[in-house]
């Protein structure tokens, strides 16, 4: 469905448009947004009936470059959302990523709406509405890597389905360069500010390097 700025329409029971639209500093007027996902993100709100903040949906080209997202991100095509849980949120990712793992109703309920992709982080999640496909992604240097999944059957009533991340178990996390980062490098939090306070940190600290040289 088309979302549109600054608008305090209902699109489901608990999001407004407002809640919807893209957080890109250079999105511009209205834009599509995948119904499913968006029904999928009421479906985990409805469940767990918990209040939920909308971190990311519709990213333009810049706006995914500026979180670190890769550029194949189901943000660019309108089809990912990610979001926290406004209370025990760390708690309740943990909650819901158990109850995913158990194949609980919720996991059927996001199957059956088309939901792919999951990413459980430190402190949020990523849902998204990508076709199924392979359990590999290329790496760095071009070679095909297995995602560090919990769960990916080659056999689904819905299909495959990718998961990557855990908020339970950080050992499984690959390296920084192999980590397929569907959501970017940059974690819920960090804004623009506090990327362009790393980077000055990082540009003084080289100059004074080159000044004592």
């Amino acid at each position: 469905m088309q979302i549109h700025p600054n608008s305090n329409r209902q699109i489901t029971d608990n999001f407004t448009e407002a809640e919807l639209y893209s957080k890109s500093a250079d999105a511009s007027g209205s834009h599509f947004l995948d119904d499913n996902v968006i029904f999928g993100l009421q479906s985990i709100r409805s469940a767990y009936g918990i209040p939920i903040r909308v971190s990311s949906t519709y990213r333009t080209p810049l706006g995914n470059s500026l979180a670190g997202g890769v550029s194949q991100s189901q943000h660019l095509i309108s089809k990912a959302i990610d979001f926290q849980f406004i209370n025990n949120n760390t708690e309740n990712i943990q909650r819901f990523q158990a109850d995913w793992n158990a194949r609980k109703s919720i996991y059927h309920t996001l199957r059956a709406f088309g939901i792919n992709g999951i990413g459980f982080y430190t402190n949020f999640i990523h849902i998204d509405t990508r076709f199924n496909e392979s359990d590999s992604y290329l790496n760095s240097e071009g070679i095909s890597v297995p995602y560090s999944t919990l769960n990916t059957p080659s056999e689904s009533a819905y299909g495959s389905y990718q998961t990557w991340g855990t908020s339970l178990n950080t050992s499984m996390l690959p390296t920084l360069l192999e980590y397929s980062k569907e959501d970017g490098f940059i974690e819920l939090g960090e804004s623009k500010k506090t990327q362009f306070f790393f980077v000055l940190i990082i540009l003084l600290v080289l100059s004074k390097l080159f000044k004592y040289k």
